[in-house]
């Protein structure tokens, strides 16, 4: 028995050894991977279809959207009311979203429901008819919000940021307009989905606690399905910056700026990607980061500002973001680059380093928090063809990184003349 009358010893996060849980693979009769992680203390399971059928590869803007919001509002069996019943007749969550590479189909649902709802999903994904009346509602509401949405500073600053770094035929610096919502017609949607999702590249990852029976019941409703086919992401090529800095006003009586400053980075495979993962958390990764402490902190010229790694499978990028008065915008992008500046010239004290370690283990470890999250670093993994030695590089370099390294990086990647500058108020 533990003596109760004494405080356990106190034990830094980075003296824990950090490990991922094991993940199972099986292979269905129609050769769709399902990928498990079994485990958790509470009778509930999270199932998602990942579909190669993201925006990069959608021939007219707006379609492969619209497919993932339209698929589940009515099959050949049931209409949009009848699919919402049953989901919500069984307590059940069941959502789509549409990414730039893929399409993630996620359902959480109590155990013993699992019978009952996976062949619904397998309605979903074979037998959606995308009726007339949904269709045109859908297209009327996407048009309103968008129409909002481009009078906010922030929206329309992270649009315009992709066009800037990727180019505007890029798949990942494309926009869609009111116009191209106003062109969106079925035909393009049926197609989209007849090639991406019934003909798709299908993955499936299933977390939690489940009966002895649950594989049988993949199986069974997804065991026949066609939606196995590798699909290839199309080549997609950035080009040369057509402006590196822009300002932009949308409402010349606005006091809000929207900040943006972001660059290309190298992919999660590239040498450097994991150091950088380490700097950007000192530079303007967590509450306690440099950006925080000196422009929120210090200056108060905002209420938060973070810099981040934004990571698809063709591209990263580096960027920072915050909103500020429009008065002091110039004055917190100033400040911005000085922080850059410091970490090009100045060594990371060993006290902010090892602070630094301690948060980041405590985010990994928080990470392994339960199957579903365990899940999560799994997708990443896999749908980025990387393995568990990546996690274990992950875990090794936050805690063996140095200031001299950290610096290398710095000079390396933190230069101001490879970042892109935007600013809308």
């Amino acid at each position: 028995m533990p003596d109760r009358k004494k405080a356990p010893a106190l034990k830094e996060p980075n003296a824990y050894e950090v490990r991922l849980p094991a993940c199972e693979k099986i292979e269905l009769k129609s050769q769709v991977p399902l990928f498990y992680v079994k485990g958790g203390a509470e009778p509930v399971v999270q199932i998602e279809w990942v579909l190669r059928a993201g925006n990069i590869f959608e021939n007219n803007k707006g379609v492969a959207a619209a497919v993932a919001a339209l698929f589940k509002r009515g099959t050949g069996k049931k209409s949009a009311f009848e699919i919402s019943r049953q989901f919500e007749f069984f307590g059940a969550s069941f959502q789509a979203v549409c990414q730039a590479e893929y399409v993630v189909l996620s359902l959480e649902t109590l155990s013993k429901y699992i019978g009952e709802l996976l062949p619904l999903v397998r309605e979903l994904l074979t037998d959606a008819i995308f009726p007339d009346d949904e269709f045109e509602l859908y297209r009327q509401n996407s048009i309103q919000h968008l129409q909002v949405y481009l009078k906010k500073s922030d929206f329309v600053a992270d649009r315009e940021m992709g066009t800037m770094l990727f180019g505007r035929n890029n798949p990942y610096g494309k926009k869609t307009a009111i116009a191209d919502l106003d062109k969106l017609s079925l035909t393009d949607i049926k197609n989209f989905y007849e090639k991406n999702y019934l003909d798709g590249d299908l993955k499936i990852f299933a977390s939690g606690q489940w009966d002895k029976d649950f594989v049988e019941l993949m199986e069974h409703n997804f065991g026949d399905l066609n939606i196995g086919n590798k699909k290839v992401l199309p080549d997609v090529e950035t080009q040369e910056p057509e402006i590196r800095k822009n300002d932009l006003v949308i409402d010349s009586n606005g006091v809000q700026a929207s900040i943006r400053i972001a660059r290309i980075f190298p992919d999660k495979k590239h040498p450097d990607f994991q150091k950088a993962l380490v700097l950007n958390t000192i530079f303007g990764g967590y509450f306690g980061s440099r950006l925080q402490s000196n422009i929120r902190e210090d200056k108060g010229y905002t209420y938060g500002i973070y810099s981040y790694l934004q990571f698809n499978l063709k591209y990263t990028l580096w960027g920072i973001s915050t909103e500020s008065g429009k008065e002091v915008a110039d004055a917190a992008i100033s400040e911005i680059y000085k922080e850059m500046d410091r970490l090009t010239k100045e060594e990371v004290p060993q006290e902010e380093l090892q602070l630094v370690r301690n948060y980041s283990i405590g985010r990994q470890l928080n990470g392994l928090d339960g199957p579903f999250r365990i899940m999560d670093w799994w997708r990443m993994l896999i749908m980025n063809d990387l393995d568990e030695k990546y996690f274990e590089e992950r875990i090794r370099t936050i805690k063996t990184i140095t200031p001299g390294e950290l610096l290398e990086v710095a000079k390396k990647y933190l230069k101001p003349e490879d970042f892109l500058e935007l600013k809308v108020v």
